[in-house]
């Protein structure tokens, strides 16, 4: 709650997510391997995804008085030039289709 009533808008990440910002910062490129759970990603990746992926790490809002003329999100890890992703599901191609992958319908993607 602290972090809520904050004058700071983007304040500094925890000390337990600070390693993984850090290590964000410094890369270069990302990959994310992880089983299709129930058509999503896993609750460990969302976690750290939410934890890690901060708004003042991953992303800032223009200033209005930077004089930039910037509009909407401004990149806040210029450094990842790259993102793959590579995930598995436990069924057939057929049996997800018919499940409706993340809301696609049964007609498949």
């Amino acid at each position: 709650r602290a972090r809520y009533k904050s004058k700071d808008p983007y304040p500094a990440p925890s000390a337990d997510v600070q390693p993984l910002v850090d290590e964000l910062r410094a890369a270069d490129a990302l990959v994310f391997v992880y089983p299709t759970w129930w058509m999503g990603v896993p609750a460990i990746l969302k976690g750290f995804v939410d934890r890690a992926f901060l708004p003042g790490v991953a992303f800032t809002l223009p200033s209005p008085s930077g004089g930039t003329g910037a509009t909407g999100l401004v990149a806040g890890l210029p450094n990842i030039k790259k993102v793959g992703i590579v995930t598995t599901y436990g069924a057939s191609r057929a049996v997800v289709n018919a499940a409706g992958d993340l809301g696609h319908g049964r007609d498949g993607p």
